[in-house]
């Protein structure tokens, strides 16, 4: 038993590149570095390593749309929360379709981010799509991100967030008449 970690290092076994050395990859380019890199939204990894991530993929993140917005509609929450944020930073043009799909899809559960990313987007476009649901999420961080991006998407957001009022209960109430 002692041999065969001796014997699987000589065996060509290939080492896992360090988290730095993958970002290198993915700063010069390498596609199957940003795969990687965005797989990694998903896995458990220390906390400082998913910042490291999210921090570089923040800052050029347009070697790896494709593999963002891959990642935007998996099932894997936590990967596609990060996505789905990576895209509104980006302005990416899919990410409006990803975050009206996220809130309304019954199994995620980060529905909040949905939200999140159509006030990031500043399109008032989404406004009927954020009443809707708070309407549906009138609780916790879900209704609060909401009534912010209704916030964050102005006057307009307004008329309809009244017209539907009475259907707001809960926490969201507040927030809309704020």
């Amino acid at each position: 038993l002692l041999l065969v970690p001796l014997f699987l290092a000589g065996c060509g076994v290939p080492e896992q590149a360090s988290l730095g050395e993958l970002i290198e990859r993915y700063s010069e380019g390498d596609p199957k570095a940003a795969t990687e890199l965005v797989a990694l939204l998903g896995r458990n990894i220390a906390r400082d390593e998913r910042a490291q991530v999210y921090r570089t993929l923040s800052e050029d993140g347009a070697k790896a749309e494709a593999d963002l917005r891959q990642a935007a509609n998996s099932g894997d929450d936590v990967q596609r929360e990060h996505a789905l944020a990576l895209a509104a930073i980006h302005k990416f043009g899919w990410a409006r379709q990803a975050a009206v799909k996220a809130l309304g899809d019954k199994e995620f559960k980060r529905k909040h981010v949905g939200a999140w990313v159509l006030g990031e987007l500043g399109d008032t476009g989404n406004i009927e799509a954020l009443v809707d649901l708070l309407v549906r999420q009138p609780q916790g961080i879900t209704a609060r991100e909401t009534a912010r991006a209704l916030v964050k998407l102005g006057k307009g957001s307004s008329a309809p967030l009244a017209a539907r009022l009475g259907e707001v209960g809960g926490a969201a109430r507040g927030y809309g008449l704020r």
